[in-house]
Protein backbone atom coordinates (compact mmCIF):
# COMPACT_ATOMS: atom_id res chain seq x y z
CA UNK A 1 0.00 0.00 0.00
CA UNK A 2 1.16 3.55 -0.71
CA UNK A 3 1.24 6.54 1.19
CA UNK A 4 1.53 10.17 0.19
CA UNK A 5 3.74 12.38 1.88
CA UNK A 6 0.78 13.45 3.35
CA UNK A 7 -0.48 10.45 5.11
CA UNK A 8 3.20 10.04 6.30
CA UNK A 9 2.80 13.59 8.07
CA UNK A 10 -0.57 12.71 9.15
CA UNK A 11 0.91 9.54 11.04
CA UNK A 12 3.86 10.63 12.68
CA UNK A 13 1.56 13.87 14.02
CA UNK A 14 -0.88 11.08 15.36
CA UNK A 15 1.92 8.93 16.78
CA UNK A 16 3.68 11.64 18.45
CA UNK A 17 -0.27 13.22 19.69
CA UNK A 18 -0.66 9.62 21.13
CA UNK A 19 3.56 9.64 23.09
CA UNK A 20 2.16 13.14 24.47
CA UNK A 21 -1.19 12.12 25.71
CA UNK A 22 0.52 8.54 27.18
CA UNK A 23 2.81 10.73 28.86
CA UNK A 24 0.23 13.69 30.55
CA UNK A 25 -2.05 10.20 31.40
CA UNK A 26 1.35 8.61 32.94
CA UNK A 27 1.52 12.40 34.57
CA UNK A 28 -1.93 12.31 36.27
CA UNK A 29 -2.12 8.48 37.15
CA UNK A 30 1.13 9.72 39.44
CA UNK A 31 -0.81 12.29 41.08
CA UNK A 32 -4.10 10.39 41.86
CA UNK A 33 -1.76 7.62 43.35
CA UNK A 34 -0.24 9.89 45.61
CA UNK A 35 -3.13 11.90 46.42
CA UNK A 36 -5.31 8.83 47.35
CA UNK A 37 -2.16 8.09 49.52
CA UNK A 38 -2.28 11.50 51.43
CA UNK A 39 -5.37 10.90 51.93
CA UNK A 40 -5.09 7.23 53.26
CA UNK A 41 -3.11 8.86 55.59
CA UNK A 42 -5.37 11.61 56.23
CA UNK A 43 -7.94 9.45 57.43
CA UNK A 44 -5.72 7.28 59.36
CA UNK A 45 -5.04 10.58 61.80
CA UNK A 46 -7.01 10.89 65.30
CA UNK A 47 -9.05 13.49 64.45
CA UNK A 48 -9.44 16.77 66.42
CA UNK A 49 -11.59 17.33 69.37
CA UNK A 50 -12.60 20.40 71.71
CA UNK A 51 -13.23 18.57 75.17
CA UNK A 52 -14.46 21.93 77.01
CA UNK A 53 -14.74 25.68 76.68
CA UNK A 54 -14.35 27.48 79.96
CA UNK A 55 -15.08 30.84 80.55
CA UNK A 56 -13.21 33.24 83.38
CA UNK A 57 -15.21 35.76 83.94
CA UNK A 58 -12.89 37.61 86.46
CA UNK A 59 -11.36 38.97 83.40
CA UNK A 60 -13.83 41.01 82.34
CA UNK A 61 -13.49 44.66 82.03
CA UNK A 62 -15.85 47.12 81.91
CA UNK A 63 -14.34 50.68 80.82
CA UNK A 64 -17.20 53.25 80.70
CA UNK A 65 -20.81 53.42 81.94
CA UNK A 66 -22.25 53.31 78.34
CA UNK A 67 -23.06 49.94 76.23
CA UNK A 68 -24.01 46.82 76.90
CA UNK A 69 -22.72 44.83 80.13
CA UNK A 70 -21.85 41.41 78.41
CA UNK A 71 -21.38 37.79 80.47
CA UNK A 72 -20.08 35.46 78.60
CA UNK A 73 -19.47 37.22 75.77
CA UNK A 74 -17.62 40.41 74.18
CA UNK A 75 -19.09 43.02 73.03
CA UNK A 76 -17.39 42.72 69.20
CA UNK A 77 -19.03 38.78 68.97
CA UNK A 78 -22.41 40.14 70.62
CA UNK A 79 -23.84 40.36 67.24
CA UNK A 80 -22.60 37.39 65.95
CA UNK A 81 -23.97 34.98 68.15
CA UNK A 82 -26.98 34.55 66.22
CA UNK A 83 -24.68 33.67 63.50
CA UNK A 84 -22.27 30.88 65.13
CA UNK A 85 -23.05 27.20 63.88
CA UNK A 86 -22.00 23.78 65.53
CA UNK A 87 -21.80 21.42 62.90
CA UNK A 88 -23.40 23.20 60.25
CA UNK A 89 -26.10 23.77 62.77
CA UNK A 90 -27.28 27.43 63.72
CA UNK A 91 -27.68 28.09 67.70
CA UNK A 92 -31.25 27.75 67.05
CA UNK A 93 -31.14 24.74 66.02
CA UNK A 94 -28.83 22.94 68.46
CA UNK A 95 -30.55 21.25 71.09
CA UNK A 96 -29.05 21.00 74.62
CA UNK A 97 -28.58 17.38 75.84
CA UNK A 98 -30.00 18.16 79.28
CA UNK A 99 -32.03 21.06 78.46
CA UNK A 100 -36.04 20.38 79.19
CA UNK A 101 -38.53 22.94 79.10
CA UNK A 102 -39.31 22.60 82.67
CA UNK A 103 -35.66 22.59 83.92
CA UNK A 104 -34.70 25.44 81.93
CA UNK A 105 -38.36 27.47 82.71
CA UNK A 106 -37.46 26.96 86.63
CA UNK A 107 -34.10 27.64 86.57
CA UNK A 108 -35.17 31.08 84.26
CA UNK A 109 -37.28 31.88 86.92
CA UNK A 110 -34.40 31.42 90.00
CA UNK A 111 -32.07 33.16 88.39
CA UNK A 112 -34.00 36.34 87.00
CA UNK A 113 -35.33 36.36 90.52
CA UNK A 114 -31.47 35.88 92.48
CA UNK A 115 -30.14 38.86 89.94
CA UNK A 116 -32.50 41.25 90.18
CA UNK A 117 -32.07 40.90 94.14
CA UNK A 118 -28.40 39.80 94.09
CA UNK A 119 -27.90 43.54 91.71
CA UNK A 120 -30.17 45.15 93.97
CA UNK A 121 -28.45 44.81 97.12
CA UNK A 122 -24.78 45.02 95.88
CA UNK A 123 -25.79 48.20 94.42
CA UNK A 124 -26.94 49.58 97.22
CA UNK A 125 -24.27 48.24 99.01
CA UNK A 126 -22.43 50.38 96.40
CA UNK A 127 -23.83 52.99 97.45
CA UNK A 128 -24.19 52.99 100.64
CA UNK A 129 -19.96 52.72 100.85
CA UNK A 130 -19.34 55.25 98.62
CA UNK A 131 -22.21 57.41 99.31
CA UNK A 132 -23.23 58.30 95.80
CA UNK A 133 -26.45 57.37 93.59
CA UNK A 134 -26.76 55.34 90.83
CA UNK A 135 -30.85 56.06 90.25
CA UNK A 136 -33.56 53.99 88.73
CA UNK A 137 -32.34 54.32 85.13
CA UNK A 138 -29.01 53.34 85.67
CA UNK A 139 -29.51 50.76 88.21
CA UNK A 140 -32.59 49.07 85.63
CA UNK A 141 -30.25 49.17 82.60
CA UNK A 142 -27.51 46.93 84.75
CA UNK A 143 -30.15 44.88 85.47
CA UNK A 144 -31.74 44.78 82.32
CA UNK A 145 -28.13 43.95 80.51
CA UNK A 146 -27.92 40.80 82.43
CA UNK A 147 -31.36 39.77 81.71
CA UNK A 148 -31.02 40.04 78.41
CA UNK A 149 -27.87 37.57 78.75
CA UNK A 150 -29.11 34.91 81.13
CA UNK A 151 -30.66 32.49 79.11
CA UNK A 152 -27.96 32.03 76.75
CA UNK A 153 -25.57 31.43 79.75
CA UNK A 154 -28.07 29.15 81.46
CA UNK A 155 -28.35 27.19 78.03
CA UNK A 156 -24.49 26.90 78.27
CA UNK A 157 -24.14 25.42 81.59
CA UNK A 158 -27.17 23.15 81.05
CA UNK A 159 -24.56 22.14 78.06
CA UNK A 160 -22.00 21.64 80.13
CA UNK A 161 -22.44 20.98 83.64
CA UNK A 162 -24.51 18.09 85.25
CA UNK A 163 -27.29 18.79 87.61
CA UNK A 164 -29.35 22.12 88.22
CA UNK A 165 -27.47 23.12 91.52
CA UNK A 166 -24.41 22.69 89.15
CA UNK A 167 -25.62 25.42 86.74
CA UNK A 168 -27.74 27.20 89.21
CA UNK A 169 -23.99 27.75 91.65
CA UNK A 170 -22.06 28.81 88.70
CA UNK A 171 -25.11 30.88 87.35
CA UNK A 172 -25.12 32.76 90.67
CA UNK A 173 -21.17 32.90 90.59
CA UNK A 174 -21.18 34.60 87.09
CA UNK A 175 -23.62 36.82 88.13
CA UNK A 176 -21.51 38.10 91.88
CA UNK A 177 -18.40 38.26 89.78
CA UNK A 178 -19.99 40.50 86.91
CA UNK A 179 -21.89 42.65 89.26
CA UNK A 180 -18.27 42.87 91.33
CA UNK A 181 -16.71 43.77 88.21
CA UNK A 182 -18.79 46.32 86.86
CA UNK A 183 -18.78 48.04 90.74
CA UNK A 184 -15.30 47.84 91.31
CA UNK A 185 -14.57 49.26 87.68
CA UNK A 186 -17.02 52.20 88.44
CA UNK A 187 -15.24 52.41 92.04
CA UNK A 188 -12.47 53.48 89.64
CA UNK A 189 -13.81 55.43 87.52
CA UNK A 190 -15.60 57.74 90.86
CA UNK A 191 -11.45 57.70 92.54
CA UNK A 192 -10.23 59.14 89.33
CA UNK A 193 -12.76 61.72 89.18
CA UNK A 194 -11.99 63.17 92.85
Amino acid sequence: MYMGPEMVRFLQQLYYQLGWQAEKLNLLDQSLRQMQSELEQLKQQRPITIEKIEYNFDQLKVETLEGTLNIGITPQSAGALEQMTVNDQTVEDVQFEQETPDSFGQIQQEMRKFLVGEAEQKIAQFENKHHFIFGDELRKAIINDMLKQMDDRIRHYMNVKDGREAIVENMKRDIRSALGAYLNRFQHKEGEGS
